[in-house]
């Protein structure tokens, strides 16, 4: 008889141990499912904000998987067409580039610098999409120690940039690391390399080596008293920015 309640009791520990797995996996599947929704929601405000534009003539996009989403996307249309930045750094050939070269294009007095870790993804970029080269500096991704733990950066980076203030730094690349990722930017903002007005974008906000990055930037714009906005754009990846206070509009678009 003992044996027996045992064994039911085990059995009812089991079923509740498949019951809370399934109401895992549901719940996983509606977030999932929730994303999605957001990004093709995302799609269509970024379709519906290009159709009018006079510089954005391809608008041919790619989205999602390692490229930008949509949120990130329109994020980037929306300062392009309505602030009009003119010192812009990009980290990461991609999607994104394809809205910056435009805008570049059409607006000779913006400067546009974009670092990149693959020559081979630069040339096929340049062949098949927009001739991007002349903008394009190519840096070896090297690894660095930080807080113990192994972190990707460009190598050499702070020195390519030195002298330079941009108002305008887009963040997706180099290839993310699980901790600190890309935590160079933090790394300029105490060298100075951002303007006094500025807009930074780090696309993968949803990783934890992003979020953790992104919490050592505010320290450090807290400790040079630099005050701003800051907001997150989320579809099947989340996208989050920060800039300075007159540009607070840009965190809730």
């Amino acid at each position: 008889m003992m044996f027996s309640n045992i064994k039911s009791f085990y059995k009812k520990i089991i079923g509740f141990d498949k019951l809370f797995n399934q109401s895992i996996s549901i719940q996983n599947n509606l977030i999932a499912l929730h994303k999605k929704s957001d990004e093709l929601y995302w799609g269509m405000i970024f379709n519906n904000a290009v159709s009018n534009s006079d510089w954005l003539i391809n608008r041919s996009f790619n989205p999602g998987r390692w490229a930008a989403g949509y949120p990130m996307l329109y994020i980037l249309f929306r300062i392009y067409n309505d602030i009009k930045p003119v010192n812009i750094l990009e980290f990461g050939l991609g999607e994104s580039t394809k809205l910056a070269y435009q805008y570049n294009k059409s607006f000779p007095e913006s400067h546009l610098k974009i670092i990149e870790q693959d020559k081979a993804w630069l040339d096929y970029f340049s062949n098949q999409i927009f001739d991007i080269r002349e903008n394009t500096t190519i840096l070896e991704i090297e690894q660095v120690m930080i807080e113990g733990v192994k972190v990707n950066q460009y190598k050499n980076l702070l020195n390519i940039l030195k002298q330079k203030k941009f108002d305008m730094i887009i963040i997706d690349g180099p290839l993310g690391s699980p901790q600190n990722s890309r935590y160079q930017i933090v790394d300029m903002v105490l060298n100075d390399v951002i303007a006094k007005d500025f807009i930074i974008i780090m696309d993968d906000y949803n990783r934890l080596g992003e979020k953790q990055t992104i919490e050592k930037l505010k320290l450090v714009l807290n400790e040079k008293n630099i005050i701003f906005s800051e907001g997150v754009y989320s579809g099947i990846k989340d996208t989050y920015i920060v800039c300075s206070k007159q540009f607070d509009f840009l965190t809730s678009l």
